[in-house]
């Protein structure tokens, strides 16, 4: 149970931040390498901060589950936004409209 509900947050907060970053590229700029460089360290030498701030219980488990993949999600949800051409976006929003 704990897996599910890591990877949920992580995945809901994942693509969050990375659909806002990836839209803009002034913020992808700034936050882009600051979550590739915290993506490279392992993050196993926070377990005893984990430890110390949700206990040992289950909350520990989920928050370091959460964490561990927050990374790869938000990095490629602004890998994958980054790469739609504007041209194409514009072209889904007019058809979107003419299919009423």
């Amino acid at each position: 149970m704990e897996l599910i509900a890591g990877f949920a947050i992580a995945a809901a907060l994942g693509l969050g931040v990375g659909y806002v970053i990836g839209r803009s590229r002034h913020l992808s700029k700034i936050f882009e390498p600051l979550i590739a460089s915290a993506f490279a360290v392992p993050l196993v030498i926070f377990l005893p901060i984990f430890l110390l701030f949700f206990g040992i219980g289950p909350s520990s488990k989920i928050a370091f589950g959460a964490a561990y993949a927050f990374f790869p999600i938000a990095l490629n949800t602004i890998g994958g936004i980054a790469q739609v051409d504007r041209s194409e976006e514009h072209t889904s929003e007019l058809q979107s409209h003419l299919n009423l």
